[in-house]
């Protein structure tokens, strides 16, 4: 961002002049891009078992192999025991609070089959379980219920919102 700020208006409302702060807040500690980058090391299957010593995760950053390692650093880097909750505070919600102050935002899940893709993004095929929610049905929960709050706040009754989401799955 060029420091310049974002100004919105929509149909029937004055024309609003958002500072870059929304922005920013959404940025982690680490970063200042506006492209960041989080890895999540799934928990070890039963059939891996014994292999749970070979990944070890501190802070933004994983090691593979025993001390000496070759080390990658992220934005974000979650352990196996770290929850859905924890990933989506960390990460996603600082995103929603960034769109809902005009910004746009990407989510992307890569990684090779298996590696917990569509446990991260939708959560587990159970249903039933919030706990385990993955990042988009928290996401759309979290948006309804901002934009209800707005509609709340809002003086006017014409208060009105248009949500476009678009989900992807290629393989």
């Amino acid at each position: 961002m060029d420091g310049e700020p974002l100004r919105i208006s929509t149909p029937g409302s004055s024309e609003a002049v958002l500072g870059n702060d929304a922005f920013t807040e959404a940025l982690s500690p680490s970063s200042s891009s506006s492209v960041q980058v989080a890895v999540r090391v799934r928990p070890f299957l039963p059939s891996e078992a014994g292999s749970n010593k070979c990944v070890n995760v501190s802070d933004a950053s994983i090691q593979i192999g025993r001390e000496g390692g070759a080390a990658f650093s992220f934005d974000f880097a979650f352990a196996p025991n770290d929850t859905q909750d924890h990933l989506y505070n960390t990460c996603i919600s600082p995103l929603l609070k960034s769109c809902l102050s005009g910004y746009n935002a990407t989510t992307l899940a890569y990684g090779q089959t298996g590696s917990g893709k569509t446990y991260t993004m939708l959560g587990p095929s159970s249903k039933g379980n919030a706990s385990n929610s993955g990042v988009i049905p928290r996401a759309l929960r979290e948006l309804f219920l901002h934009l209800q709050e707005r509609k709340k706040e809002a003086a006017d009754e014409s208060y009105d919102f248009d949500v476009r989401v678009q989900f992807l799955e290629l393989y």
